[in-house]
C-alpha cells in the first residue's frame, strides 16, 4: 500500500499515515495474518517473465477450490477456480495460461496427487517443461505459492467484507487488478510492468490527466516560430520556389491543413503545395 502511494503522490509523514490508517482500520485488523515465523527456501534467480512459475491449490474455500500460479520473475499471480482439483483441470488451466505467457521452464509445487500423477507428469515431458516438488511434509517449501495462497485468501477475505454485494469474480478482478499493478516490495515494480514491459493505465493517471495532449500543448506553446499568418482563396501571395532560389507570385486555391496550402503559379499553369512558412503576404 506504501509503495502504490509513493509512486502517485508524497509527503514527509506519508508513511506514518498510512500505517496508522491501517491501524484504524477494522477489517485490516480482523483479517491481520500471523507474524512469519521461518524463512522461505531460496531459489535460483530468474531471468525472464514464465520462466519458472510455483502452482498450488487453495482451497475449499468459500465452498470453492482455486488453482493458484506465482510468476516467480515477475511476482504476478493467476488465480483460477475449478470445479475439481484434480491433473486434469490442473492441465486445463496450465493450457489457457500458456496460452497467453508461453510455456514455462520450470513448475514447482507440492507433492498433492494432482502434480504427482502420470497425467500430469506427461504433460510436463511433452513440453519440455522441468517439475520440481517441494520436500515431503514441508509445503513452506515451496514459499512462493504458499505466500500467493495466504495472499489471495486474506485479500479475498477483506474485499468481501467491504464489497459484500459483489460476486466473487467481481472482487478477484478488482483485487488483481489492484495487485498487480502495485509496487512489489521484492522487486520495487509492479507484477504488471515486469510482465507486460509496460506500465498499466489505472484510475489513478487520472490524477495527472492526459500527459500526450498536455506535452504536446507545452510544446506548441514553446515553439520558437511566434509568426500567425493565414490566407484566404484567391488572395495573392508570393511562394517559396524550390527549383530556383527566390519567390514566384501565386494564387492561393485551396487550404488543405491548418498551415498548408494549395496555390497556383501567376502565369502558369503548375500548381504548389506550400506550408504557411513559404508564403508572404501581398501589401
Amino acid at each position: 500500500m506504501k509503495a502504490l502511494a509513493r509512486s502517485y503522490c508524497w509527503w514527509p509523514s506519508l508513511d506514518a499515515d498510512l500505517e496508522e490508517l491501517a491501524r484504524s482500520c477494522a477489517t485490516c485488523l480482523e483479517m491481520r495474518s500471523d507474524p512469519l515465523k521461518t524463512t522461505l527456501t531460496k531459489w535460483p534467480q530468474t531471468n525472464f517473465a514464465f520462466e519458472r512459475i510455483h502452482i498450488d491449490y487453495a482451497g475449499p474455500f468459500l465452498d470453492k477450490m482455486f488453482l493458484v500460479i506465482t510468476d516467480a520473475f515477475s511476482k504476478r499471480v493467476e488465480v483460477y477456480e475449478v470445479t475439481r482439483a484434480d491433473s486434469q483441470s490442473t492441465i486445463e488451466v496450465l493450457r489457457e495460461v500458456c496460452s497467453r505467457f508461453g510455456l514455462p521452464k520450470t513448475i514447482v509445487s507440492d507433492n498433492g496427487s494432482q502434480f504427482t500423477s502420470a497425467e500430469f507428469q506427461k504433460y510436463c515431458k511433452l513440453n519440455g517443461i522441468c517439475h520440481v516438488t517441494s520436500s515431503v511434509n514441508h509445503p513452506s517449501s515451496n514459499g512462493a505459492a504458499e505466500n500467493a495462497v495466504k495472499s489471495f485468501k486474506l485479500g479475498l477475505k477483506k474485499a468481501l467484507l467491504d464489497k459484500g454485494r459483489e460476486s466473487i469474480k467481481t472482487v478477484l478482478t478488482r483485487y488483481f487488478f489492484m495487485y498487480r499493478n502495485s509496487p512489489h516490495c521484492t522487486t520495487g515494480l509492479s507484477p504488471s510492468s515486469l510482465m507486460l514491459g509496460r506500465k498499466a493505465r489505472t484510475r489513478f493517471d487520472l490524477l495527472f490527466g492526459d500527459r500526450r495532449t498536455k506535452a504536446r500543448e507545452n510544446q506548441i506553446k514553446n515553439y520558437s516560430g511566434t509568426r500567425v499568418v493565414s490566407f484566404k482563396v484567391d488572395e495573392s501571395a508570393y511562394a517559396r520556389c524550390f527549383n530556383k532560389k527566390g519567390w514566384k507570385e501565386v494564387e492561393i486555391v485551396r487550404r488543405v491543413a491548418s498551415n498548408v496550402y494549395l496555390c497556383k503559379v501567376k502565369d502558369a499553369n503548375e500548381i504548389w503545395k506550400r506550408h504557411a512558412d513559404q508564403l508572404i503576404k501581398i501589401g
